[in-house]
Order: C-alpha cells, then sequence, then structure tokens
C-alpha cells in the first residue's frame, strides 16, 4: 500500500506541475485542471503495482486504495488552497465561505473517489497485461 500511495503522490505532483506550466506559458490554452493529474496518477499507480504483483486486485482492495488516495487528494488541496489564501491573497479563495468549500470539497471528494477506483483498477488490469521488465 505504502508504494501504491508513493506513485501516485509522485505522478500526480508531477503532473500538476506540468498542467501549472502549460497554463503559465500557455495561457490561451488554459489549464487541464487536478482531476487529470488525479486520474493519470491513479492509473499509472495501478499499472505499476499490477505490474510488480502480477495480480489482479480484488473490488474491496480497489476501494480501499481509492478512500486512501481521495484523502491524500484532498488534503493536498486544502494545503495548495491556504498557501493561496494566506501567502498570496489569491483572490479566488478570499470569497469563499466555510459551508461553500465544505461543500465543494465533498463533491469534488465523491468524484474523485469514483475516478480513482476506476481508474486504479484498470490500470492494474493493464500493468499485468504488460509486465515490468
Amino acid at each position: 500500500m505504502k508504494r501504491i500511495i508513493i506513485d501516485f503522490f509522485a505522478i500526480s505532483i508531477l503532473c500538476a506541475v506540468v498542467f501549472a506550466a502549460i497554463a503559465h506559458f500557455f495561457p490561451d490554452l488554459g489549464s487541464p485542471g487536478g482531476a487529470i493529474s488525479t486520474v493519470i496518477g491513479s492509473m499509472i499507480a495501478g499499472q505499476l503495482h499490477g505490474a510488480r504483483t502480477g495480480e489482479e486486485v480484488s473490488s474491496g482492495f480497489a476501494w480501499k486504495v481509492a478512500a486512501i488516495l481521495t484523502l491524500i487528494s484532498i488534503l493536498l488541496a486544502i494545503l495548495v488552497l491556504l498557501v493561496l489564501r494566506n501567502v498570496f491573497d489569491n483572490p479566488l479563495t478570499i470569497g469563499i465561505s466555510v459551508a461553500q468549500f465544505l461543500s465543494v470539497t465533498a463533491f469534488a471528494g465523491i468524484l474523485s473517489l469514483l475516478a480513482i477506483r476506476f481508474t486504479f483498477r484498470f490500470g492494474v488490469k493493464l500493468g499485468i497485461k504488460k509486465p515490468a521488465k
């Protein structure tokens, strides 16, 4: 489980940095957003897990992984928002009430849970088909 979390975290951060760079250097293109980073991170973590173990994961294990990775994603998002709010005085975060923040976080958490669960398990299946060398 620890290796899955490390893989997910590393890939998600790398994707977020790349997408932020794209948004910064090519502002007309917009930003692909954090959701893509989460999906890519969970799929690649699943592929690496499948290639390492060579075994299919149970549905229960996939839900457990999804719950842990979703919690990590939400905590990371809260940390980023706190930094933006307190250090940079980002105008996007100044006018948000606690109730609005919690409702958006809960909705995003549910969507993330579902996306991570299915992309992780799909990634495991892909990883089994193509074992690591």
